[in-house]
């Protein structure tokens, strides 16, 4: 059985992440990774026989950084 530390170290080691994969990844529920995805704010693709979503790690990464809190310099 693998610590989490290893498995989230094999996850970001990887380009394309599984739904849930990916939603671990940035800390979100698997529906709102849906409603995102939806919604088109979020790349997807699907991939194999069965058409399972993959999300490219380098997206998860631009949509954190484009949907990150801006906060004020702290006041003295």
């Amino acid at each position: 059985m693998l610590t989490e530390r290893a498995r989230l170290a094999i996850m970001e080691s990887r380009r394309w992440l599984s739904q849930r994969e990916a939603a671990e990844y940035l800390g979100f529920s698997t529906r709102f990774l849906s409603r995102e995805t939806a919604a088109g704010r979020l790349p997807v693709i699907r991939a194999g026989a069965g058409k399972a979503l993959r999300y490219d790690r380098t997206d998860l990464d631009a949509y954190m950084l484009r949907h990150r809190e801006e906060r004020p310099p702290p006041t003295e």
